[in-house]
């Protein structure tokens, strides 16, 4: 799971990356600059719900400072 979460959250920093050297390099392209956005927020969203059901089915647990 830990390898999964890692994997998602570059995939999302990558397409930032990407979104902002794409808006710096071409110009601003508003329908690829959608699409980019769109997809990453998508990751994310998707990121936070398969980690709130992992959690839910005690897949994985919170780290708690005691």
């Amino acid at each position: 799971m830990q390898l999964f979460v890692m994997l998602i959250f570059a995939v999302v920093l990558g397409m930032l990356v990407w979104s902002l050297y794409r808006l710096i390099a071409a110009g601003s392209k508003s329908r690829q600059q959608v699409r980019t956005l769109t997809v990453r927020v998508a990751l994310s969203l998707s990121l936070f719900v398969v980690l709130y059901v992992a959690w839910y089915f005690a897949l994985v647990e919170a780290n708690t400072a005691q």
